[in-house]
């Protein structure tokens, strides 16, 4: 699975603010899953077996780049699911950006 593929599948986890969670991974309340912004990307990555330390990065060095706070901070603080959606969609630009670099030879 690519990279781009994996970041996609978790922000899709959380694009609905219902199931976006603050202060906590993961959530399993009435019925349905909620994750936080890191607990989305892990939840996928470890249902395909894949290591997200890569990513994980990723998303923190855009949180720091972008907002001056770590993926936590932004994630648990205010306006948090709108301002996790951009920093998920900057990194999955960022990485089709990469992953079409790695196919032109």
């Amino acid at each position: 699975m690519k990279k781009s593929e994996i970041l996609k599948r978790a922000k899709t986890l959380i694009e609905d603010a219902t199931r976006h969670l603050q202060n906590s991974y993961y959530s399993y309340k009435d019925g349905t899953p909620k994750f936080c912004a890191i607990g989305a990307l892990r939840h996928v990555a470890f249902h395909e077996d894949l290591n997200y330390a890569s990513l994980y990065h990723l998303l923190e060095k855009l949180s720091q780049a972008e907002l001056g706070k770590n993926i936590y901070e932004v994630n648990d603080g205010p306006d948090g699911h709108a301002k996790i959606m951009a920093i998920y969609q900057k990194a999955i630009e960022q990485v089709e950006v990469e992953e079409k670099g790695n196919h032109v030879r």
